[in-house]
């Protein structure tokens, strides 16, 4: 069944299209993505959306952060003679990629073979105003008290109690208790989410459907994530898909490094597969997949641009101030003069000519390696360094990371089976 709230624009591709997609950094850093990086491939831009719908239908489909960079942090030798940054070398997943030699009209081709046997959205039903009937009475009373069970049990986890299971709990907290508390609709106020009253007032909705996160300034496009609004058993299926391309993508990893395809054929590459995989899903639909694809790449880039750029130029400054004693100026000047990381020259350019004692650049460095001391081998050295950056500028969460915390949060609540 396709739902729009009352009242909402269906603008898929427009948002997408008209996003900058840049990563979020802090004021003193640039992520430099090339203007290719920033938008959509040929494929999602030519291709024709209805637009989203909230998901409602009832078809059958541990907290973590956004799949990153496998092997990043890794140091690979090269005939015993230099040490640079690299990771594990994966032929095979390379060698699986029959598109890598097509051009790009083919690849257009194929690509849009997959995502036209993509669904547009859930199918429509006959049954739209039993769907959007508000809640009467008796039902809209059981709803109340239904959820306030879930705000108990979550209350009494937030204070590091055991709740009572589900029997005991209905005979400590009868109706009439219930509804003299309020149906403890205050506890939310504590609470990493909410129930949203407007969800809770029609009758269609999973009580899963109601349930939403808080706002708390740490994700890329918290209120287009709250719009969404799928059934657990679709985000449970949305989940397996995204981790199924993040780890069917991880070429990307060593072709960014190496320099191997420009940014723009890898990104109609990982479309092409992303198309392909969510074949096998039934609840991915073309929307969906225009978006959380969007967000995958914006990903993707973030870390190599921002975490792994900066990670390995502090690790080369780190080896030649720890190992060969210059002092940071100097290896500085080494690293400008070597061209190793043209992306982002123009800010160590800015940072040789500060006149101040120590530039953002070196303020960030001593931030970063200040913590390794004594003899240190280099892959653990990096990979410090890669952690102390990720802690101190936090990537943006994306909607994969919301559909993991949401299932998570209502597992915990309850509020849905646990997956087997």
């Amino acid at each position: 069944m396709s739902k729009s709230f009352p009242g909402e624009e269906n603008k898929v591709l427009n948002q997408q299209q008209n996003d900058p997609n840049r990563p979020y950094l802090r004021p003193s850093h640039d992520s430099n993505m090339p203007e290719e990086a920033t938008k959509a491939s040929p494929v999602v831009e030519n291709a024709t959306s209805t637009g989203t719908k909230t998901q409602i239908s009832e078809k059958k489909t541990k907290v973590q952060n956004t799949p990153t960079f496998g092997d990043l942090g890794r140091i690979r030798r090269d005939g015993g003679n230099s040490d640079r940054i690299g990771h594990a070398m994966d032929h095979e997943q390379e060698a699986q990629l029959e598109c890598l030699d097509w051009d790009s009209k083919k690849l257009e081709v194929e690509t849009q073979f997959y995502l036209d046997q993509l669904d547009v959205g859930p199918p429509d039903d006959d049954d739209d105003d039993k769907f959007w009937a508000e809640y009467e009475e008796p039902e809209l009373t059981q709803l109340k008290e239904r959820l306030a069970l879930y705000r108990i049990i979550a209350h009494k986890i937030s204070k590091k109690k055991q709740p009572l299971d589900d029997v005991d709990l209905k005979k400590r907290y009868t109706p009439p208790i219930l509804k003299e508390q309020g149906y403890f609709e205050g506890y939310e106020l504590s609470l990493e989410w909410y129930f949203s009253p407007e969800y809770c007032m029609y009758v269609g909705f999973q009580d899963y459907q109601r349930l939403v996160l808080r706002d708390t300034n740490d994700y890329h496009k918290w209120k287009r994530y709250c719009k969404e609004n799928s059934t657990y058993e679709a985000d449970r299926e949305f989940v397996k898909f995204y981790e199924k391309l993040a780890s069917q993508t991880k070429w990307i990893e060593r072709f960014l490094i190496d320099k191997k395809l420009e940014w723009g054929k890898i990104k109609c590459i990982a479309l092409y597969q992303a198309a392909k995989i969510a074949t096998g899903f039934e609840n991915i639909y073309r929307p969906l997949l225009y978006f959380c694809f969007t967000e995958f790449t914006w990903s993707v880039w973030f870390d190599y641009s921002f975490y792994w750029t900066r990670a390995r130029l502090f690790f080369e400054i780190w080896k030649r101030v720890a190992k060969q004693k210059m002092n940071f100026k100097d290896a500085l000047k080494q690293i400008y003069e070597q061209d190793m990381f043209s992306s982002i020259n123009y800010e160590i350019k800015c940072e040789l000519e500060c006149n101040a004692k120590s530039g953002s650049m070196k303020v960030d460095y001593d931030t970063y390696t200040a913590h390794i001391e004594g003899e240190v081998q280099e892959d653990k050295a990096f990979l410090s360094i890669m952690e102390r950056i990720k802690k101190f500028v936090p990537k943006l969460k994306t909607y994969y990371d919301y559909v993991k915390k949401k299932l998570h949060v209502a597992e915990k609540i309850r509020l849905i089976p646990p997956e087997i």
